[in-house]
């Protein structure tokens, strides 16, 4: 029931963001708003991934085998190359949504594997 409640969020979001395109001044106050959400749901996001990967790796020593080599593999991989994939393949997956998913897809990878 949770998932459908941030699901509905998120398409709104995505609406807002999309529907007051504007260059007036006053409605950069909502443009920053929104640039602050995204900021933070991506950090959240970034900050559960990253101690619950971190919490399992330290605590069952397969999992560390495994997903060491892989996180070390794609923190090496600059964030510029996620963009092809977060254009073509997230857009395209997540249609009402997706260039908003794309976008928290971008700055969550930013957030996760910088160095």
């Amino acid at each position: 029931m949770q998932n459908k409640g941030l699901f509905i969020f998120l398409i709104l979001f995505a609406c807002a963001s999309v529907t007051l395109l504007s260059n007036e001044v006053i409605i950069l106050p909502y443009y920053i708003l929104l640039s602050l959400l995204r900021m933070v749901m991506a950090y959240v996001a970034s900050l559960v991934f990253s101690l619950a990967l971190g919490v399992w790796m330290a605590h069952n020593e397969k999992a560390f085998r495994y997903l060491f080599p892989i996180m070390d593999i794609l923190q090496s991989v600059p964030i510029l190359a996620f963009l092809p994939f977060a254009i073509l393949f997230v857009i395209n997956f997540v249609p009402v949504i997706g260039a908003e998913a794309a976008t928290l897809f971008l700055i969550f990878t930013c957030m996760v594997w910088s160095t």
